[in-house]
């Protein structure tokens, strides 16, 4: 389905947390079979942050993927798993060297896409 969109001149974003180079280097593969760009982009924020916010999101969740992602930590061993979850990812980006890395601007969703439309820029 990928080939074909991308075929057809669209983009694609998947908007995933992602932990596996392998489907990143297949989504890259499908990128370089059909002539489109492939940019690797990483949100970061901190380890605080991160759990900070899983945590109010649990405690407050406005959807049904909120309730059950809260029920999976949980499942997991609690908050601490989050965290644990951080330092992999951020661990994971050191192998990653093409990844742009967006600091994102916490409450200021406008500054955190104008960070990410800058990486996708051509020639960024």
């Amino acid at each position: 389905m990928a080939i074909t969109h991308l075929g057809d001149g669209h983009d694609v974003t998947i908007p995933q947390f992602l932990t596996r180079a392998t489907l990143i280097d297949q989504l890259h593969a499908v990128a370089d079979e059909t002539g489109a760009r492939f940019i690797e982009i990483a949100l970061i924020v901190s380890r605080v942050q991160t759990t900070q916010a899983f945590t109010a999101r649990s405690r407050a969740p406005e959807n049904q993927h909120h309730i059950d992602a809260s029920d999976s930590v949980e499942n997991a061993g609690g908050i601490d798993a989050v965290g644990i979850m951080h330092d992999q990812y951020i661990q994971f980006l050191r192998t990653r060297p093409n990844a742009h890395r967006i600091p994102v601007v916490r409450g200021d969703i406008a500054s955190s896409l104008q960070l990410i439309e800058q990486a996708i820029e051509p020639g960024a």
